[in-house]
C-alpha cells in the first residue's frame, strides 16, 4: 500500500478509487476516519519529515479536520489529497526541525 500513496503524491492527482486505496492506509482501525495517531505513524513509516513528531500530526489534522470532531474523514481527506499541492505549501514551515 506504500506503493500506492508514493504513487498518488508523485503525480499529484488519483482516480477515486487510488484516493479510497490511500484513506484505508491512513485509517489504521479501519473505522472510517483517521486521527492523529493514525497519521503520525504513517507519515513516519513514509518518512516525511512533517511527521516526526506527533505534535505535528496534530496540527495537520486540525488543519483539515473541517467539522472540528478531531479525525478527518474521507470527505476531507479527499479535499486535503486533491489539493495535495496546497497541501504541502500549507504544512511547510509549520513544524520545528
Amino acid at each position: 500500500m506504500d506503493a500506492a500513496m508514493d504513487e498518488l503524491l508523485d503525480r499529484k492527482t488519483a482516480s477515486e478509487g487510488e484516493l479510497k486505496e490511500a484513506f484505508c492506509v491512513f485509517d489504521g482501525n479501519e473505522d472510517g476516519f483517521v486521527c492523529a495517531v493514525e497519521l503520525w505513524s504513517v507519515m513516519r513509516r513514509l518518512g516525511f519529515k512533517e511527521g516526526r513528531r506527533y505534535e505535528d500530526c496534530m496540527r495537520m489534522s486540525h488543519i483539515f479536520d473541517e467539522d472540528r470532531d478531531g479525525r478527518i474523514s474521507y470527505l476531507e481527506f479527499r479535499r486535503m489529497m486533491e489539493g495535495c499541492e496546497d497541501f504541502l505549501v500549507q504544512i511547510d514551515g509549520m513544524f520545528m526541525p
